[in-house]
């Protein structure tokens, strides 16, 4: 590294010409001041080499600084005057200016006091350049280039992370809206599904139950329209008062209704149960009855009557034509 003395006017502006251009082999360092400047001289490759050895142990490199002129932004607060060590350097000042520039011979250690805390001469350099970073001054433009790529891109690459992230949230999100409404949907669709064939279960068992209530009826004979109700009415309007019927059958079974056995039943027939307390009212309803053109016989099945009892129990058969 070369540390070489340039001119510059008053306001510490270096002219442009004293300095190389578009030379990729090295890379300079100014140090402005006025009247002399001074300007730090680094060969890339080597540059790049110290940078990869950081990025190698996973360090992020903030900023850069050749020669021992990063002390000057120090100059305020350390009042330096004559003789300076920073490094391996020994600067003299004259009015918080560098007035010249020496390689120590040999190592020479001094130190510097902040506010309490000693920092040693070889540690100042760096010091200056956390310094110069916390005050955004990063060093040489390569270097504030090569940060600000790197910057934008961890940014560009947080954001993109982040984006992926939420993304992936909404997504989960969303899936899980969705998943927790057509998960409800499928419950009731299920449900109705099973309330449905439960219905359609008891609405078969309903339809056989009818088939066999039909088969029954079609035996008996008593499709079609049907006169009972008519012949029940004329029965009971010529019911004499004394009598209570407490059982009329049109078309009666035959015996006793048993499962497994065929019914059979007694067509153009009524039977007819009841009480009263004047048998001859029976008689007479008898007499009433057989005047109906549409019946053929009555006669009386049975009669009982217990002797310390006033009413007794009567049952009649109507044989009627069904034309």
């Amino acid at each position: 590294m070369l540390v070489k003395r340039i001119d510059s006017d008053s306001k510490g502006h270096v002219d442009s010409n004293l300095l190389p251009e578009n030379n990729s082999d090295f890379q300079l360092f100014v140090h402005e001041q006025p009247e002399n400047s001074y300007v730090s001289i680094v060969r890339v490759e080597m540059l790049d080499r110290i940078l990869d050895g950081f990025h190698g142990l996973g360090l992020n490199v903030a900023g850069v600084s050749a020669g021992p002129f990063s002390i000057g932004i120090l100059s305020s607060l350390l009042e330096p005057e004559g003789r300076c060590l920073v490094g391996n350097w020994a600067l003299e000042f004259n009015n918080h200016e560098i007035i010249e520039v020496k390689t120590l011979p040999e190592e020479e250690i001094s130190n510097y006091d902040f506010e309490g805390e000693c920092i040693s001469s070889l540690l100042i350099g760096a010091y200056s350049l956390a310094v110069k970073y916390a005050s955004g001054i990063l060093g040489s433009e390569a270097v504030n280039e090569n940060l600000n790529t790197g910057f934008a891109y961890r940014r560009l690459s947080f954001i993109t992370v982040a984006f992926v992230f939420v993304l992936l949230f909404l997504s989960l999100f969303v899936n899980f809206l969705l998943f927790d409404k057509y998960s409800k949907d499928y419950e009731l669709v299920t449900s109705d599904y099973l309330r449905s064939e439960t219905l359609i279960t008891e609405l078969r068992s309903s339809e056989e139950e009818l088939l066999k209530r039909k088969q029954i009826i079609t035996r008996a004979g008593l499709e079609g329209n049907s006169q009972f109700a008519w012949y029940a009415d004329r029965i009971a309007s010529l019911m004499p008062s004394k009598i209570v019927l407490s059982r009329l059958a049109f078309q009666p079974a035959e015996r006793r209704m048993q499962p497994g056995r065929e019914v059979i039943f007694t067509r153009s027939s009524s039977i007819l149960e009841g009480e009263t307390t004047d048998i001859l009212k029976v008689h007479e309803w008898i007499g009433y009855l057989k005047k109906e053109p549409w019946i053929v016989d009555v006669e009386i099945v049975s009669y009982n009557r217990a002797e310390d009892v006033k009413t007794g129990t009567f049952s009649l058969e109507i044989v009627f034509d069904e034309r």
